[in-house]
C-alpha cells in the first residue's frame, strides 16, 4: 500500500476515480449558456487547460464586462479551481454525489 496516499471517506456513490472522470461533451452542449457565461467558461477552461496563456479573443470578452480588480478575482478563483483538482486527482478524493450529473452531462442549467 502507497503511504502517499490518505484513504478518504467514500460517499455513497462514489463513481469514477478523478483521474478517469471526463465530461461526455463541451459544457455548451448540455448548458444552455448566453454569451456572458460562454466567455466565462472559455476563460476558466483556458485556465484550466494552459494556465500560462489567454489569448485576446477569450480575454476581450471578460475585459468588456469586468473591472481590473474583478479580473483578477475571477483569475484566482479560476486558479484555485485549478490546484483544487491538482489536488483532489493527486489523493484521488471521490467526486461528490451532486456532482455525478454533471460527469454524465445530464445537468440543466436555468
Amino acid at each position: 500500500m502507497s503511504t502517499r496516499r490518505t484513504e478518504w471517506p467514500r460517499s455513497r456513490n462514489p463513481g469514477p476515480s478523478p483521474r478517469t472522470c471526463r465530461f461526455t461533451a463541451p459544457a455548451e452542449r448540455w448548458l444552455a449558456l448566453d454569451d456572458w457565461e460562454a466567455a466565462v467558461v472559455a476563460f476558466g477552461r483556458r485556465l484550466a487547460v494552459t494556465p500560462y496563456t489567454v489569448p485576446d479573443e477569450v480575454y476581450a470578452p471578460i475585459a468588456a464586462r469586468l473591472t481590473r480588480e474583478q479580473i483578477v478575482a475571477l483569475t484566482a478563483f479560476g486558479a484555485l479551481m485549478v490546484a483544487t483538482n491538482v489536488f483532489n486527482n493527486a489523493l484521488d478524493v471521490p467526486l461528490d454525489d451532486y456532482l455525478e450529473p454533471f460527469l454524465r452531462g445530464e445537468a440543466r442549467h436555468g
